[in-house]
């Protein structure tokens, strides 16, 4: 019988060996690979989920407080006493440290106002800048990062800030949610129709973690609704026996009357938005009392000490409760029209070439329609206004066609609405200023030359001639060859060629000069050198 033969005996070769090694360690390599992701991913789950479930205890708990507790200055320091859970942990900014994971917090809180039953007059230092909110999904991730920064990556600005709830200043409080930090974005900010504007409360939290991947923070707003009665005292009426519009000379002082839903603790009143004091209590303790001191209008051409001048004013009040909660403003409108307009002040008028330049400052009160420029010369007037409904809604115009020969006074009117018939009533005539003509203007300084030192500029020039009059002096421009860009008195006597503008530290600044003669004429302004 024959044995089968046996198998070769030789070992496996140093290469084989070699072979197997980098096939079992390019496996270890995928296996630890995976598990370092595995680890990654479990580290970003448990903070995303510690983050959002700490998001979820601020968004209840700010829901179990007062509705009028909650406010943009004092909605942080409320969540932390109502929940021991919320006390800081450190700094900066408001930290708190849940399953060894430490996250910074941002709330901020403000009142929208429900378009479906009319807009009404916001108090804008408590009233959502953006209503509802505005900014995107994508301006808030762009804005936000992934660095875990609650200041985000430092490119948001205006409204974007508040509605993607970052704090800046690292304070716990969101930045940039109200009206009166950024404006009215929503376009609904003017309005009066609604006396309740407060419909409902905005909530927004930020919570932003450093461990794990991905976006790290969890965002979230939510609404909380108004109470109505349930909440705190407020002004159901706000009355005067005084008619709006008012177009007499008296009464100087207009008393007010706020009846509140409730007891108040105090009832403060306000003229546009800026408080002016509190009202007086009277035996009913839902009835108060204040007086607006809007003085005796003038019978010259300059206001009286204390004048109130004409326009519409929002009269409001505020009722307050024992522990600082408020109610909603309530707002009445109350229009004076007492007098014709004061006169334009400020006005500049200067020959140039053909053309003459005329420009002033604004009216300060707040009825007036426009304006209307006149020119006189011997008793006869001219209305030389440039506007075809004769009344000019800017404060600078030219009159590019002045009489040819004589002398010619220039002033301007303001006008607002007569009373009675509505029609435009004239005010008191500006500062009249003298044109001669014809005058040929200076020729234009040479030369001109502006030079820097720290906060200080030196602006010089070489003289100019005139041939049928005198140069008197010379005006320096800045940043500008309108009227309204002379800067400061002209330099006097011809012989001075020089200028030094002791304020030029806030940045850089063009400069321009013009040569004025003695009857009126300017030269075109040379320059433009910017320092």
């Amino acid at each position: 019988m024959t044995r089968p033969s046996l198998s070769s005996e030789r070992g496996f070769t140093i290469v084989e060996t070699m072979v197997a090694m980098v096939v079992l360690v390019v496996g270890l390599i995928g296996v630890a690979g995976m598990m370092d992701h595995a680890v990654q991913a479990s580290v970003t789950t448990k903070a995303r989920e510690g983050g959002v479930a700490l998001q979820r205890e601020i968004v209840e708990t700010a829901k179990g407080l007062a509705y009028d507790s909650l406010t943009p200055s004092s909605v942080v320091s409320q969540l932390r006493a109502a929940n021991p859970g919320l006390v800081d942990a450190g700094d900066p900014g408001w930290q708190i440290k849940r399953r060894n994971i430490t996250y910074t917090i941002s709330v901020g809180v403000c009142s929208v106002d429900d378009p479906s039953d009319l807009y009404g007059t916001h108090d804008a230092a408590t009233f959502c800048a953006t209503g509802a909110g505005k900014a995107t999904a994508a301006q808030c991730r762009a804005a936000l990062g992934t660095s875990g920064s609650i200041a985000g990556e430092g490119i948001a600005s205006g409204y974007v800030v508040g509605d993607c709830g970052l704090d800046t200043n690292a304070n716990g409080s969101v930045n940039n949610l109200t009206e009166n930090v950024v404006g009215c974005v929503t376009g609904h900010c003017a309005d009066s129709d609604d006396k309740n504007p407060d419909d409902y409360k905005r909530i927004v939290v930020l919570v932003r973690w450093s461990q794990g991947g991905g976006s790290r923070f969890a965002l979230q707003s939510t609404t909380m609704p108004y109470p109505g009665f349930s909440g705190a005292p407020r002004i159901t009426g706000l009355s005067t026996t005084v008619a709006s519009p008012l177009t007499t000379t008296t009464p100087s002082v207009i008393s007010w009357k706020a009846t509140t839903n409730r007891p108040a603790a105090s009832v403060s009143w306000f003229v546009n938005g800026v408080g002016k004091g509190n009202a007086a209590s009277s035996t009913d303790p839902n009835l108060w009392s204040f007086g607006w001191n809007i003085g005796t209008p003038s019978s010259s051409t300059v206001p009286n000490t204390g004048e109130v001048l004409d326009g519409a004013y929002d009269i409001g009040a505020k009722a307050f409760g024992n522990y600082g909660t408020f109610g909603p403003m309530r707002t009445e409108t109350m229009i004076l029209n007492r007098r014709r307009p004061y006169p334009p002040a400020g006005l500049l008028v200067a020959q140039v070439g053909n053309i003459v330049k005329l420009s002033w400052r604004t009216n300060p009160e707040g009825d007036i329609d426009g304006y209307r420029i006149y020119r006189e010369s011997s008793g006869v007037v001219e209305d030389v206004t440039p506007s075809s409904s004769g009344i000019l809604d800017a404060t600078s115009a030219d009159d590019t066609s002045p009489p040819a020969s004589g002398t010619w006074k220039y002033y301007v009117v303001a006008v607002d609405k007569e009373p009675t018939t509505t029609a435009p009533r004239e005010g008191d005539k500006s500062d009249q200023f003298a044109v001669v003509r014809p005058n040929a203007a200076p020729t234009g300084p040479t030369n001109v030359n502006a030079t820097r030192s720290g906060g200080t500029v030196t602006v010089t020039w070489t003289g100019s001639l005139d041939t049928d009059g005198t140069v008197v002096s010379y005006q320096v421009y800045r940043d500008g060859q309108a009227l309204r860009d002379r800067y400061g008195n002209p330099v006097a006597a011809k012989g001075q060629l020089s200028f030094t503008d002791a304020t030029a530290s806030d940045g850089p600044h063009s400069y321009y000069v013009a040569a004025v003669d003695d009857r009126g004429a300017e030269s075109d302004p040379v320059g433009g050198q910017t320092v």
